[in-house]
């Protein structure tokens, strides 16, 4: 169950049957199932769809979710909230740097947490810039929606020139770093 978001067991967990329950635990995991997924799955019966359909149409189901998902948007892939409990930071009084560190510490955790298709790929990218050097605190790449997302950690208010900053990076990544291939940075 550690190999599932906190988002996933908790759906999981609500299911009584316990042969239900474990197929929906190991396909979840098999087919790294985003929560909208498995949600989706439980809601459709797919579990009792693929016990009453015979075997030469038992792939035909399996394959309903790519035709379904096809349409998924980048919204559906960023999760709002992120459960960050497994940090277990008690002092209410902490760093962005203390967070960082508490994330990739965690990173396991972490990646499940953001969900389906993340890969982490630095920490603290410095990005030059006509000599002047900036900092992104995290960069990942999530391969199901081939981008780069950047992470800049934040325990303050939100300001204008966070999301200067953020901007300011992104259009970097567009034109420095991304493949002519990946979509959009995020």
């Amino acid at each position: 169950m550690n190999q599932l978001s906190w988002s996933h067991n908790r759906l999981i967990m609500n299911i009584d049957d316990e042969n239900k329950r474990n197929f929906y635990l190991e396909e979840s995991i098999k087919s790294n199932w985003s929560v909208r997924q498995l949600e989706r799955q439980i809601n459709s019966f797919y579990y009792e769809r693929l016990l009453s359909t015979s075997e030469e149409h038992k792939e035909e189901v399996k394959e309903e979710i790519n035709f379904v998902e096809k349409n998924e948007k980048v919204q559906d892939f960023i999760k709002d909230p992120y459960i960050l409990e497994f940090l277990d930071i008690k002092d209410k009084r902490f760093l962005e740097k203390d967070l960082e560190s508490k994330l990739l510490e965690h990173i396991s955790e972490f990646l499940l947490e953001l969900g389906r298709g993340f890969s982490f790929v630095s920490r603290q990218r410095r990005i030059d810039v006509d000599g002047d050097n900036f900092y992104i605190d995290l960069v990942f790449y999530n391969y199901v929606l081939k981008c780069f997302v950047l992470i800049n950690l934040k325990l303050d208010k939100l300001t204008h020139q966070d999301i200067g900053q953020m901007d300011f990076y992104v259009r970097y990544f567009d034109n420095e770093v991304k493949a002519k291939d990946d979509n959009p940075t995020l």
